[in-house]
């Protein structure tokens, strides 16, 4: 699946719609987030395993937290948190390329 990288956005982001259709659990606690129009979208917190791939490397992330919002209008969005976190990432607007590497603790 494809994602956006969000340089602005605090959290790992998904709509509704993709997690029911993924049977991600939904039952979690019930939040709201404030997006780039400043309007506050309800949804709920639940946790998702991802894997990042490219250039013949996989790198598992386990039991991230995801905010399921509670719209179809959005793409999934890898926030600050945890993708920023543990994963260098360096844009070369000349080039048109990201570089992702993970970082090693």
């Amino acid at each position: 699946m494809l994602c956006l990288l969000d340089s602005g956005s605090d959290s790992l982001c998904m709509p509704v719609g993709l997690a029911r259709f993924l049977g991600i659990d939904l039952k979690g606690e019930r939040m709201e987030v404030l997006g780039i129009s400043g309007e506050p979208t309800p949804g709920t917190k639940s946790t998702v395993d991802v894997e990042i791939r490219g250039q013949g490397e996989a790198h598992r992330l386990k039991d991230l937290e995801v905010d399921v919002l509670d719209t179809n209008s959005i793409e999934v969005l890898l926030g600050r948190e945890p993708f920023f976190e543990e994963f260098d990432i360096m844009f070369f607007q000349s080039d048109k390329t990201i570089v992702v590497r993970k970082i090693a603790y």
